[in-house]
């Protein structure tokens, strides 16, 4: 994942999803035309590093952690048969465990998990922050989690990741523990 995380860094614009935000960060640009067009472009640029994301997940599943999957496949059959839980509550859970807390933190904070030292400045924090959530959401969307207004925001961005992110919350727990 340290490759997704250094080419986001690369980024050298502010990735943003919402026209409004990038009007008030380039009041120059007045053309509604030209702010369309931008905005459209990041969000390309984001859906690409989330597709990446992705991939590697899934080229990498065989060095997911056993004991994580075999926790993950404990915890959905324990609340499923003790607890009557909703299928929503438990795929909220999995991905706040497994995305989360174990994806998301080298994405949000690079200078500890790279090898090399990294200066992050606001630009690349910016922009990590928009690929991890936008990563987030579409996570979310595709276990069939209710809308939020971060879900929202990030909308617009969803289609051009289209169904890449199915499946890959069974791809982890479906291998063998």
């Amino acid at each position: 994942m340290s490759d997704i995380v250094i080419n986001v860094l690369a980024e050298s614009e502010f990735l943003i999803v919402d026209e409004a935000k990038f009007q008030e960060r380039f009041p120059e640009v007045t053309s509604l035309a030209k702010v369309k067009s931008k905005v459209d472009y990041y969000r390309k640029r984001i859906a690409t590093h989330v597709i990446s994301m992705v991939t590697q997940i899934r080229r990498h599943l065989h060095s997911f952690p056993p004991y994580l999957r075999w926790l993950g496949v404990s915890i959905v059959h324990y609340f499923q048969t003790y607890r009557g839980a909703s299928q929503d509550d438990i795929n909220i859970f999995l991905g706040e465990l497994f995305f989360t807390r174990m994806l998301f933190y080298p994405f949000l904070q690079p200078q500890i998990y790279l090898t090399s030292k990294v200066e992050v400045v606001d630009l690349a924090r910016h922009n990590l922050y928009q690929v991890t959530h936008t990563f987030r959401e579409a996570f979310l969307t595709e276990l069939g989690v209710p809308s939020s207004s971060a879900r929202q925001k990030y909308a617009s961005v969803l289609p051009y990741i289209g169904n890449h992110v199915s499946g890959v919350m069974n791809s982890v727990l479906s291998k063998p523990c």
